[in-house]
């Protein structure tokens, strides 16, 4: 049940997003495994609204100590690397601050694709050069975000609407 519960936390963000987080945020810390490894999932959708992410789950998880968790948030943080430098440069500092030698793992998957690349994330990360790449354009956020937020039609409009009469 509690792996069931943890793999559709995300379907709160439709209803509300601070406790969407905050549930998150929760379950990071949560005893049982299977609950954080389900987590991952939502976590691309977390950081999209969260992009601050003040609650540090990204670090929370990466340090984890569980593999899977691990490498499954290395691939999240790999594609946010080519997507969004700029918060991918966020995450791996605070990352850093809690433990800059958990990022080897980091390092050695991203050196393989790019090695120069990596080194210059290195490099900056400690202070000896610019980041490598920023985001050129962030992404803008149209219309409404939640259901909540949509304007819906009256009940009887809809019903006659079904009905044929509004033709």
């Amino acid at each position: 049940i509690l792996a069931a519960a943890s793999a559709t936390v995300g379907d709160l963000r439709f209803l509300d997003n601070q406790k969407y987080a905050d549930e998150v945020s929760k379950l990071v810390d949560h005893p049982m495994p299977i609950v954080r490894r389900n987590l991952v999932s939502t976590i691309r959708n977390y950081i999209t609204t969260f992009p601050d992410d003040e609650r540090n789950v990204v670090t929370r998880l990466w340090l984890d100590g569980d593999e899977v968790v691990c490498s499954r948030v290395r691939e999240l943080l790999i594609r946010m690397e080519e997507v969004d430098p700029d918060r991918f440069g966020e995450q791996i500092g605070k990352i850093s601050t809690e433990d800059n030698n958990s990022l080897r793992s980091l390092w050695e998957a991203m050196n393989v694709r790019n090695p120069v690349r990596t080194e210059s994330w290195i490099k900056w990360l400690t202070g000896d050069g610019p980041p490598p790449a920023t985001t050129p354009q962030k992404p803008v956020v149209e219309g409404p975000q939640t259901n909540i937020e949509v304007e819906m039609p009256q009940l009887s409009d809809a019903l006659d609407t079904l009905d044929g009469a509004n033709e």
